[in-house]
């Protein structure tokens, strides 16, 4: 017992004298020529200017001060440097099996990469030439024989009091792609690392590159959970900022806060990120989100809400800069939520709502990645147009702008992207309640669209309006070239008085419009657009009238005699209707009719959509139902009055009227020989007249005389009957 308690004490002895010599008397300098010529042998110029100090107990320890290593050629470039590297390891728990580091500590890390015009970085020169190793005699590689003993070995007890990292410096420069990247004053703290607990770390850094440009500082701050047993990974209290500038960020500048935790559990095979603030360039953003099957088939659910912000500042700081908008304080209010969810086989958005202003905007979408279909629903309230279109401005602005120069023209292009039409597959559905635009009021406008194989139909395009209801349907087929739209209206009792005194500023007509459209085309240009438009459209406007002035009125006192004191106000009509036909953006029409008391209008002519000219015939005739009320030659009943009509509805508008003198010289024409033949029947009839009144006259004179000359005869043989009987007597 006694020669065990001899051979411990002694070890023991042993041990304390070989800590006080290497603690007290051993110098590790005086090897300083030794590391620097092994690291030589090894092709790495090595410097050590400063201090090497070793520690064995209670702590082993190494720290190394000003550390050169510099490139092997002759332009004593410097490749990297370290001002200080200092670590410590407890002795004492290592006898137990655990390992407590002091405190690990970097300062001054420098290095700087440079890649040459030939692709090659300075860095290779240092690293020895790979040598494949050897192989078994059958040419199988080897197995790694370690790879049991250290799955099944269990990790050690690690603990370290802390990590500095300061004033870190790297660059990266590739002569080649005329690249440098920097990361400049890189400072990592953190303190008690302790797996499955809970330690604190910060982060900060100035990064800086050209081509592309960028400068940007970073801070990160959060505290670290890693619990390898349980296989739980968390991130608290999460507060990064970045601040970044660059051309290539929109306004050049960049700032983001994110304030979040985060966890990833892999033995239930989850995670979860939650940030309770993310602001961008002062836009805050909220997070939430879960995945399930982290591993396997994730599946992403959460919750993201922005609060309201001004997004017309917002764009302005981009230096994305909004046309002038008719309401001063458009687009100044901006606020969206929704629910998301993702997977390998879909994602969706959910319970949206996005609020702009004064509108409101619910909805719904998803795709299906294996075939990119998407669907989509969405329910709007209501929607100001002209609030967002420009200003009205004053006629002679409008003049002013007319005669500036026109601009450059440009080379056309497609008006719609084929290609990326016919990889469309879309199902979408929009409501909007309310809908202002041009100061028309339009409601319950309903649109359902899908797209795919190269085919968009547009199936429904209905809204009510003013009375009255209008839908539409259309379809564009993008796979012959040039491609096919076929377009299809109908518009029911929508009142026009309200329609016109918005458009063109005339309210001088009233009456239900009534009308049906079917057009075609084959274009994908916009300057052919109209010209390749053939089709046809029946319309018909019903119970109006015309404001204003009395037609019949004003024809009467030209033409005739009015028999009545009270005449109305307006040329009221019961009918409006005719038809046009298009022939390659030509429109003709030869049979509008418009229906009023004692009053027959009738028009005729065409409408150049290429030209954006018209040319239109109206005339006016009085008819029989206008006897009781006004006093007409007869021959000038069935008389057309034209007015002619001609101009451009486009770019400046123009419009020239008056009458059409062809027409109405054709007209006097007609009312001169109806005249003539009316007098030369007249004197044909007076002659006629005369003639049997003459006829008459001279058979009354016979018929006298030979009544006269039958009661003379009468007489004279009653004489003579007298005579013969007196002589008998």
């Amino acid at each position: 017992m006694k020669s065990l308690f001899y051979l411990v004490s002694f070890i023991f002895l042993l041990l304390a004298g070989l800590a006080i010599y290497l603690t007290q008397f051993f110098d590790a300098n005086q090897y300083k020529p030794q590391i620097l010529d092994a690291a030589q042998n090894a092709g790495v110029p090595l410097e050590i200017n400063g201090e090497l100090n070793v520690a064995v107990f209670p702590r082993i320890g190494l720290n190394i001060n000003d550390v050169v290593v510099k490139l092997p050629d002759t332009t004593d470039t410097t490749l990297a440097a370290v001002n200080q590297v200092a670590v410590s390891v407890k002795v004492m728990p290592l006898l137990s099996g655990s390992v407590e580091v002091d405190r690990i500590v970097v300062d001054s890390l420098q290095a700087d990469l440079v890649v040459d015009n030939s692709g090659k970085g300075n860095w290779q020169a240092l690293i020895p030439e790979s040598t494949e190793a050897a192989l078994p005699a059958d040419g199988s590689p080897q197995e790694d024989q370690s790879t049991d003993t250290t799955q099944n070995a269990g990790l050690p007890n690690i603990e370290i009091g802390g990590i500095d990292i300061t004033h870190a410096r790297l660059t990266y420069t590739d002569q080649q792609q005329n690249v440098r990247f920097a990361v400049n004053d890189l400072n990592f703290t953190s303190d008690n690392i302790q797996l499955g607990k809970s330690f604190p770390i910060s982060f900060s850094t100035q990064v800086e590159s050209s081509n592309p440009e960028l400068d940007a500082t970073l801070q990160l701050s959060a505290s670290v959970t890693a619990d390898l047993e349980k296989e739980l990974f968390r991130l608290n209290a999460l507060d990064l900022q970045l601040n970044a500038k660059s051309p290539l960020i929109p306004g050049n500048n960049a700032q983001l806060n994110l304030q979040a935790d985060a966890q990833a559990n892999l033995q239930q095979d989850s995670a979860q990120f939650n940030a309770s603030k993310l602001s961008v360039n002062g836009i805050d953003i909220t997070l939430s989100s879960q995945i399930e099957r982290l591993t396997t088939a994730p599946n992403i659910k959460g919750n993201l809400q922005i609060s309201q912000f001004n997004l017309k500042e917002t764009l302005a700081q981009l230096e994305i800069l909004l046309p002038e908008m008719a309401r001063h304080d458009a687009m100044h209010a901006l606020a969206l939520s929704a629910d998301f969810e993702a997977s390998k086989e879909a994602a969706a958005i959910k319970n949206l709502l996005i609020t702009l202003d004064d509108t409101q905007v619910k909805g719904s979408a998803s795709v299906k990645l294996a075939n990119q279909a998407v669907t989509a629903q969405l329910d709007i309230d209501k929607l100001n147009a002209d609030h967002y279109l420009p200003p009205v401005k004053e006629k002679a602005d409008d003049v002013a702008e007319t005669e500036q120069a026109p601009a450059e023209a440009t080379p056309e292009t497609d008006l719609l992207p084929v290609e990326l039409i016919k990889s469309l597959n879309a199902d979408a559905k929009i409501n909007l309640n309310q809908l202002t635009i041009k100061k028309l009021n339009i409601t319950d406008i309903q649109l359902a669209v899908t797209a795919k194989d190269g085919v968009v139909d547009l199936s429904k395009a209905n809204a009510k309006l003013y009375e009255g209801s209008i839908t539409n349907s259309a379809q564009l087929d993008v796979r012959p070239t040039p491609l096919t739209l076929n377009i299809k209206h109908a518009t029911s009792g929508v009142q026009i008085t309200p329609i016109l005194a918005q458009m063109v500023e005339f309210e001088d007509v009233t009456g239900a419009v009534n009308a049906n459209a079917d057009f075609r085309t084959r274009t994908n240009r916009i300057s052919t657009l109209m010209s390749n438009l053939n089709g046809h459209v029946d319309f018909n406007i019903l119970n109006g009238a015309f404001l204003g002035t009395n037609l019949a009125k004003e024809m009467c006192s030209v033409l005739g005699n009015a028999k009545k004191a009270q005449w109305s106000a307006n040329t009221d009509f019961t009918s409006l209707k005719g038809s046009m036909d298009f022939k390659n953006g030509v429109g003709q029409n030869k049979d509008m009719t418009i229906a009023t008391p004692g009053i027959l209008l009738t028009g005729y002519g065409n409408l150049n959509l290429p030209k954006e000219t018209f040319a239109y015939n109206m005339g006016a005739q009085i008819t029989d139902a206008n006897d009781e009320a006004c006093t007409v030659k007869s021959n000038l009943k069935a008389v057309r009055w034209p007015v002619a009509c001609n101009g451009s509805y486009g770019t400046p508008f123009a419009i020239d009227c008056g009458l059409d003198s062809n027409a109405i010289g054709d007209t006097l024409g007609k009312i001169a020989k109806t005249e003539a033949k009316a007098a030369l029947n007249a004197e044909k009839a007076r002659l006629k007249a005369k003639a049997d009144a003459e006829k008459d006259r001279i058979e009354a004179e016979l018929k006298a005389k030979l009544k006269a000359e039958k009661e003379a005869a009468r007489k004279r043989l009653e004489e003579k009957a007298k005579e013969k009987l007196k002589s008998l007597f």
